[in-house]
């Protein structure tokens, strides 16, 4: 009877160990998903801390997603993925357009350049300021610069190389500010307006060429168009 009674605490005292083992493991588990859980973060953003505790905190999907919408309308880096301007704001002003036989006789009297010794025909835009004072040049497209030169008819001339066969050029350039093989945008500045004795009468201003497969193209007529459609022109 006595080892009966003995036997039976025995069995007792290890299902009792047992069943504190499974409760030990089963805390355990608990603990790492909790964790595990704390430490998420919302994709594309930094994960939020407890200023109290320093822990990781789960965010807010819907509130990152609002914050960065809001940031993406606000961003005034965005490249554009048309043809631009060369200049900023609207004060500017055309002094030299491009020559072209199916333009009016008034037309084609800004698209003739007195060198001082001989006429020739204008092959680009020239951009001015209203007040003649300097400003910042900006390529018309993204692309590669692709040469830059300096000669004292035309200042500094910067070619830009856009891909698909076409290329800008922007002459009487004061100052230059990329390099040769130097990445750029449509929000990048060149270089600034200037002066040149090629063209003396247009005051401060860019003159700037446009070339698809050595064809030139009046610019005025292709601002705000996708550069396929350029490209695709003959």
């Amino acid at each position: 009877m006595k080892e009966k009674v003995k036997r039976f605490f025995l069995e007792k005292r290890e299902l009792l160990v047992f069943l504190g083992v499974l409760a030990v493991i089963f805390a355990t588990v608990i603990s790492v998903v909790s964790i595990a859980m704390n430490s998420t973060t919302v994709a594309g953003g930094d994960p939020v801390t407890s200023s109290e505790t320093g822990m990781l905190l789960p965010s807010s999907t819907k509130e990152n997603g609002s914050e960065q919408g809001a940031n993406a309308s606000t961003d005034v880096g965005i490249t554009p993925t048309v043809i631009s301007l060369p200049v900023s704001g609207d004060d500017y002003i055309i002094v030299r357009s491009f020559f072209d036989t199916s333009k009016t006789t008034e037309e084609l009297a800004s698209a003739i350049i007195n060198t001082g010794s001989y006429y020739v025909e204008s092959k680009g835009v020239s951009y001015s300021k209203e007040d003649n004072q300097s400003f910042e040049v900006k390529s018309i497209y993204s692309g590669n610069v692709e040469s830059i030169i300096y000669d004292e008819a035309n200042g500094y001339t910067v070619t830009i190389d856009h891909g698909d066969g076409l290329k800008s050029v922007y002459k009487s350039l004061s100052e230059v500010m990329v390099e040769a093989q130097d990445e750029v945008t449509s929000v990048s500045v060149i270089g600034m307006a200037g002066t040149r004795v090629f063209d003396t009468s247009a005051g401060v201003h860019v003159h700037v060429e446009v070339m698809l497969n050595e064809t030139y193209l009046d610019l005025a007529t292709l601002v705000g168009k996708e550069i396929e459609e350029v490209a695709s022109m003959k």
